[in-house]
């Protein structure tokens, strides 16, 4: 329900019950809540401007579900903590994250599923030099990694 209650931290999360389950029309509902956001807002993404229960008004933008101090909304990897947002391919996922961090590949399309990008597939391997890779670079030719 709430962000981080062990640490005092008492805003909602996107998943609390109590986002966007309030009543508008209660009498004297202050304007902002207790972090001096606007009181009343659409939280759920859901087009219905509705108040949260609580001292909090879940507004998306502040959730942080990784804890490196990118909210979500803006995280290049909201899953995997990426403080410096590195993305060294400029595809919009964070290298943490990415499947072929050094080729650009937004959809980070994986069709076998090894977790290596189709960009990046392995296209010969030669077992005596066991640490020589041939990866495959889309249109731009090939990268020999040794």
């Amino acid at each position: 329900m709430f962000f981080d209650p062990d640490n005092k931290d008492f805003d909602l999360r996107d998943n609390s019950p109590c986002v966007d389950v309030g009543d508008n029309s209660l009498p004297n509902l202050p304007t902002t809540d207790f972090e001096c956001d606007p009181r009343i807002m659409d939280g759920n993404g859901d087009s219905i401007i509705r108040v949260d229960m609580g001292a909090d008004e879940y507004s998306g933008s502040s959730l942080d579900s990784d804890l490196d101090g990118v909210p979500d909304s803006i995280d290049n990897c909201p899953v995997i903590s990426n403080p410096d947002q590195a993305d060294n391919d400029s595809d919009g996922v964070g290298d943490v994250y990415d499947n072929c961090p050094f080729v650009s590949n937004s959809g980070q399309q994986d069709t076998d599923g090894d977790g290596i990008g189709d960009v990046c597939q392995v296209i010969a391997h030669d077992p005596e030099l066991s640490t020589i890779l041939m990866l495959g670079l889309g249109c731009t030719g090939w990268l020999l990694v040794v």
